[in-house]
């Protein structure tokens, strides 16, 4: 949460927390295979109904970006939104 913090402030804009919500809870999936960790995470997200429906940049930050799962089924959340943009911060890659 201190990433995406220091990137509120440094970039002016403010982080929002209740856009999306996890609906599917899985284990923990840090050393899980690459194709399960996308089946796990396929559908594990959904956007909050109290979301303003207008057009938005989202900026979705994560600290470690390993097979890009989990940031791919928060995008697809948020992209349902019309015309909605999502871009991804991350500060490492975990290559394995």
């Amino acid at each position: 949460m201190r990433f995406a913090e220091s990137l509120s402030e440094e970039l002016g804009v403010p982080v929002k927390t209740t856009v999306i919500k996890r609906i599917k809870h899985t284990s923990s999936l840090a050393l899980g295979s690459y194709k399960n960790r996308w089946e796990s995470m396929a559908t594990a997200f959904e956007p909050l109904p109290q979301t303003a429906a207008t057009p938005q940049h989202w900026l979705l930050v994560d600290d470690v970006l390993t097979t890009g799962a989990t940031i791919t089924s928060c995008a697809k959340a948020l992209l349902s939104f019309p015309y909605s943009k999502v871009s991804i911060a991350t500060i490492a890659y975990r290559m394995s």
